[in-house]
């Protein structure tokens, strides 16, 4: 779990450098705090399934935001390990 909180965190201070582009990093950053709530409370279904969505919704963005992007697949694969 551990682990999950900090690859996390990684990808909460690669977002936090494009706070400056608009209200959707507010509201990602919003979210990967959701997201480590739900892992420090051990809801691994829950935080996986926020994940993908979260994945989803940056998808379009990737180009731009690689590394976040990069960051998020690498939480996504830790949750998917800890969810069973």
């Amino acid at each position: 779990m551990s682990e999950a909180k900090s690859l996390i965190e990684d990808c909460r201070k690669s977002l936090e450098n494009y706070r400056m582009y608009g209200d959707a990093v507010g509201e990602g950053l919003k979210q990967l705090d959701k997201l480590d709530e739900l892992v420090s409370e051990g809801k691994m279904n829950e935080a996986y399934t926020m994940c993908v969505e979260l994945s989803g919704t940056i998808a379009p963005y990737r180009p731009y935001i690689a590394d976040v992007a990069d960051r998020l697949d690498a939480v996504k694969a830790k949750l998917e390990e800890l969810k069973n």
